[in-house]
């Protein structure tokens, strides 16, 4: 096996690696176990000593964040990526601060993300220009944050089993407009308590609640 490019990059000069030394690589089908043959500024030699045990399954869980500035776009992609997103669905509110998105870089953040978190399974990232373009395209459970949903105990708390798919909905920080609000009026929303919460932190309670949640209603039955 040879790497390249960043893959390269990365291993001679920020990890520093020598001939012979192991590394472990990970793509979606597992983790491998690697001995370092030869290294050149441009590649990497490697041979595969054997696959591992590690194995990782599907959350069923899809995260879908704004379109919004990005340092906390990218928190937010790494947030997903952490509390094990299978699915990070970016999509471009009414009352998002920017419109533009670069998804080489989302790639790679959630790319590091998973590197550093210790993850096989990469989620799949896509983009939708609108929420409406969002929800068209769901075949999950969705789930969104509403600060005026009249109770924090309306929660999707029933019927929900372990491997049910559900998409955790964040609006951006000026919240959804009323034509947003009424495209999501038929779903199910989470009051997440009085304190005003930035959307990065909204969304990892969300994430986290829809991992409890499956999980609770599983081992109860």
């Amino acid at each position: 096996m040879v790497l390249t490019g960043n893959h390269c990059h990365y291993l001679t000069n920020v990890l520093r690696v020598n001939i012979d030394d192991k590394i472990f690589l990970f793509n979606n089908n597992g983790e491998y176990f690697f001995s370092i043959d030869f290294i050149s500024k441009k590649n990497i030699s490697l041979t595969m000593i054997y696959k591992t045990e590690k194995m990782e399954l599907p959350s069923s869980i899809t995260s879908c964040i704004p379109l919004i500035k990005p340092d906390t776009l990218s928190r937010m992609i790494r947030q997903s990526v952490e509390m094990e997103a299978e699915n990070i669905w970016i999509f471009n509110a009414k009352h998002s601060s920017v419109r533009h998105i670069n998804l080489d870089r989302i790639q790679i953040i959630a790319i590091e993300a998973l590197e550093q978190c210790g993850r096989i399974l990469m989620p799949k990232i896509m983009f939708f220009d609108s929420l409406e373009k969002l929800i068209k395209n769901a075949d999950f459970e969705i789930i969104y944050a509403n600060e005026k949903t009249a109770s924090p105990k309306n929660i999707f708390l029933d019927n929900i089993k372990i491997n049910d798919k559900i998409g955790v909905i964040i609006g951006p920080e000026g919240g959804f407009n009323d034509d947003e609000i009424a495209i999501l009026s038929s779903f199910r929303s989470v009051n997440l308590g009085q304190s005003i919460l930035r959307a990065d932190t909204a969304l990892v309670n969300m994430l986290l609640l829809a991992k409890m949640v499956k999980n609770w209603n599983n081992s109860e039955r």
